[in-house]
């Protein structure tokens, strides 16, 4: 069987409505990283629901260790909030398991990978056709997994999310280990799933996590590279970032407050991660952004 997993920060309506649509009897885990008391309420909708509520806010590594530890089930399948599930990708991804073992992690398809993919093929990759008494399927060997995966808990001997990452990049950087494990991943491009983005918080955030993303995404971006390439390949990754914000937050005057601070804290998360600072816990919330919004 496979264990649902969902990340949330004040999600509880869009988990509601991803579980709406779903007919699923097996376990389902709700990492809640805002401390908000009230998600725990899904527990008496759903009896085989288990909402963890950590005493801080873990972002995705973390958060995800913690459920995986947790789970029962030999799959894990990791999703965000913003996203939509059909009864059928669930089925379909039981039956892959039932059937084949010999992968670390398996994605569906965003439903549009035209404006955005959750996957990224790089070389010359082979396929396997995967053929069941239920339905046939065609796997695409791939080079990085972005988002959503099914994870299979076997083939990981140790931690498997990097949690010196605090958001961004985490499943960039699995991907890169499992490929140099010589592990498989693998797309299943007829399943197909919905993404939002950027909505799997409350609304009176949005302004919030623009300049959470700035920092958090940067500093990543730099721990990322500086990891995998080196400390001068990751500088040279930021550098057009270090360059714009500059210009931005110094000379473009007509810029408003809540862009100023946005690239104030990218100029601060590139400062920290070349000085080889850890991501700074003080901005590891939305609440210390919103604060810092209405009091600049």
């Amino acid at each position: 069987m496979i264990s649902l997993i969902f990340l949330s920060y004040n999600s509880e309506e869009h988990i509601l409505r991803i579980l709406k649509n779903l007919k699923y009897d097996n376990e389902i885990i709700v990492v809640e990283n805002s401390r908000n008391q009230k998600i725990k309420s899904l527990e008496n909708y759903y009896k085989n629901l288990k909402v963890i509520i950590p005493d801080k806010n873990l972002g995705f590594g973390k958060a995800v260790n913690l459920a995986i530890k947790c789970s029962k089930n030999d799959f894990v399948f990791i999703n965000p909030a913003d996203i939509e599930i059909s009864n059928d990708l669930i089925q379909s991804l039981l039956i892959i398991c039932e059937n084949f073992k010999e992968f670390a992690l398996i994605t569906p398809s965003y439903d549009n990978v035209d404006i955005h993919s959750n996957y990224f093929i790089f070389n010359k990759n082979k396929n396997i056709k995967l053929k069941t008494k239920d339905r046939d399927f065609v796997l695409d060997e791939v080079d990085i997994i972005d988002g959503t995966i099914l994870l299979n808990k076997n083939k990981f001997t140790k931690q498997i999310f990097d949690e010196n990452f605090f958001i961004y990049f985490e499943t960039w950087d699995l991907s890169k280990r499992v490929q140099r494990q010589n592990m498989k991943m693998y797309v299943v491009k007829e399943l197909k799933f919905k993404h939002f983005g950027q909505q799997s918080h409350e609304r009176k955030y949005d302004q919030a996590a623009d300049i959470f993303r700035a920092y958090h995404y940067t500093w990543s971006k730099f721990y990322y590279f500086k990891k995998h390439e080196g400390y001068f390949t990751a500088l040279r990754k930021v550098f057009p970032n270090l360059r714009r914000s500059l210009l931005n937050y110094y000379f473009k005057f007509n810029l408003n407050k809540k862009l100023k601070i946005e690239n104030k804290f990218r100029l601060i998360a590139i400062i920290d991660s070349i000085l080889l600072r850890d991501n700074n816990p003080k901005y590891q919330d939305y609440e210390f952004f919103s604060k810092l919004l209405k009091n600049d």
